[in-house]
């Protein structure tokens, strides 16, 4: 606004003037002189990507995908076009989609803004990297959480709806269990086992 402009100016100007002792004064140190200053530089970019009403403002989709993948080593890999300047947000994924496993965080990895293998999708703009991209991985790993719970239960003869994913294992309430890279196994059968159709990848768009 016209009310902060002659502020954001002001400091800016009182930064940027040189003043005391440590203007235009010379290294003590040995070597080359050189002279001590100070640098100022500015960003603009779009932001609050993840609010429904900046969607006009930014012209990026309000939307994003992901891939959430179970390797045969019964480990995760989560594939996003969420991007991180930072702030973490692979993390915060990383740990979402673990909860909805039963995993530890250190079992799922995160791979951000692979235009080859990751699905299509609009980088950062910062509250999205959660709000949007986050919910893309929940939605796809409770996919996947269901099609382990449906393999689960044909090797341990339980309901499904009794199957639990918990510190890497599905398990039964009488504290049967069977391992992630087990199930992996199960998902790819040769031939299929009956009630498929099987899948160890799972994609959502939010």
């Amino acid at each position: 606004s016209r009310i902060c402009r002659p502020t954001a100016s002001w400091r800016t100007k009182r930064i940027a003037e040189p003043s005391g002792d440590h203007a235009g004064s010379k290294s003590p140190v040995p070597g080359p002189p050189s002279v001590i200053g100070v640098g100022v530089a500015f960003e603009i970019t779009p932001e609050g990507g993840g609010h429904q009403g900046k969607l006009h403002e930014t012209q990026l989709g309000n939307t994003d995908t992901a891939s959430v993948r179970l390797c045969p080593s019964g480990a995760v890999e989560v594939l996003t076009g969420v991007t991180s300047p930072g702030n973490g947000n692979d993390l915060g994924i990383a740990k979402l989609v673990a909860a909805e496993l039963g995993l530890s965080r250190e079992q799922v990895s995160v791979l951000q803004g692979d235009t080859d293998r990751g699905p299509y999708g609009y980088g950062n703009n910062s509250s999205k990297g959660l709000t949007i991209g986050g919910a893309a991985a929940v939605l796809a790993a409770r996919d996947l959480a269901g099609q382990l719970r449906r393999a689960a239960s044909l090797v341990l003869q339980e309901d499904e709806q009794r199957i639990t994913l918990l510190d890497g294992l599905a398990s039964t309430p009488d504290g049967r269990s069977v391992g992630m890279a087990r199930l992996y196994g199960v998902l790819h059968a040769s031939p299929p086992h009956p009630g498929g159709p099987w899948a160890s990848e799972f994609t959502r768009t939010y």
